[in-house]
């Protein structure tokens, strides 16, 4: 498995990670939504066409700039001179950062976002870490389940591209 990730391979990741809990979580309308707006198509708009993107763009634009602010903010966290590559943790904490982001602007009735980010949060020594202390040191997902399927979702996004 590869341990570094471009940006939108992250992004790829993240919304295999998503589609996988939209299946065993009985298939609401609130992750199919978030599904749909983050749906990858090609584009030749060169105004959508980033280097980070690699002439792919969702649905709704908005969620790649929502992508690329929280990918910088976990960057940053970690003073991370690499910029756009992320390592396995940074990119599964990106990913909750954004799904945490979703279930905030939304109405906050949204269960299943409220089961995921429960599962994916992590812990050290049995005590819930905050997702600002995730990074360096990292920890267990409360469900060690979520971290399996995480990186099932990023083996699935290499084995697209070969």
């Amino acid at each position: 498995m590869k341990d570094n990730l471009t940006v939108i391979e992250s992004y790829k990741a993240m919304v295999t990670f998503i589609r996988k809990y939209h299946h065993r979580s009985g298939r609401t309308d609130d992750i199919a939504a978030l599904l749909g707006a983050m749906n990858l198509y090609k584009t030749s708009d060169p105004a959508k066409i980033t280097i980070e993107s690699q002439g792919l763009t969702p649905l709704d634009p908005a969620v790649w700039v929502d992508w690329l602010e929280i990918v910088s903010s976990v960057v940053d966290d970690q003073n991370n001179e690499r910029s756009r590559i992320l390592s396995t943790l940074e990119a599964y904490t990106a990913m909750y950062r954004f799904i945490q982001a979703w279930y905030e602007q939304g109405d906050k009735s949204e269960e299943p976002f409220k089961i995921l980010l429960h599962s994916m949060t992590l812990q050290r020594n049995g005590r819930l870490l905050d997702v600002k202390e995730w990074l360096p040191e990292g920890g267990e997902p409360l469900d060690s389940f979520m971290w399996i399927e995480w990186l099932n979702a990023i083996n699935s996004v290499f084995s697209e591209s070969l």
